[in-house]
């Protein structure tokens, strides 16, 4: 069976060819999320309404100088549960066409937070060296199937809590991010 993207998904590869070639190799950064899932199938699967990406800390203000020049306004975030710990910038307020996660490097390993994950570690061997994936004719840097696997498996987890403890947010909200986790999982596992 044959998918066909959506124009917003179209629109996000082209956006991402952009960035890549914005960037040049000035600044480390992979690709993670359902556009690296659907990097390693070797073809796109599902819709994408943006590109997920990690950077290191360091290299936050060259990014931001790389999307202000393709015209973006970038916000940062700050951890909920650590007002200290800036943990992510994306592109836009609502709509957002990048979302950048920050990685601490920890000598062999690195610490990445997310809204409800904060401060997971992992090997640096899961980002670095990177893995250099093609989809749509955009060629990108990729962090590893494994470690895309132990993320969805940690998100997976986390909408199953939010399914029982809270039904109808989890409806409201997070359902299709839920069913959008167990299909990457499912296609990481399969490849």
């Amino acid at each position: 069976m044959s998918f066909k993207p959506n124009r917003k998904t179209k629109l996000i590869m082209k956006k991402l060819s952009e960035f890549v070639e914005a960037v040049d190799n000035d600044f480390f950064y992979v690709v993670m999320g359902g556009i690296s899932v659907d990097g390693f199938v070797g073809r796109l699967t599902r819709n994408h309404p943006d590109v997920d990406f990690s950077i290191f800390r360091k290299d936050l203000d060259k990014a931001e100088k790389v999307l202000g020049k393709l015209g973006y306004k970038n916000k940062r975030f700050f951890h909920p549960d650590d007002p200290t710990l800036e943990y992510k910038m994306q592109t836009g307020d609502e709509e957002h066409d990048f979302s950048f996660q920050v990685l601490d490097p920890k000598g062999d390993n690195f610490e990445i937070s997310f809204y409800n994950f904060p401060r997971m570690r992992f090997p640096i061997s899961l980002v670095k060296p990177v893995t250099l994936l093609t989809l749509e004719g955009v060629k990108y840097p990729s962090v590893t199937k494994d470690l895309l696997i132990k993320l969805k498996e940690n998100q997976i987890s986390h909408f199953n809590k939010l399914k029982t403890k809270d039904p109808k947010k989890y409806k409201l909200k997070r359902k299709d991010d839920h069913l959008k986790s167990l299909h990457d999982l499912k296609l990481l596992k399969s490849i």
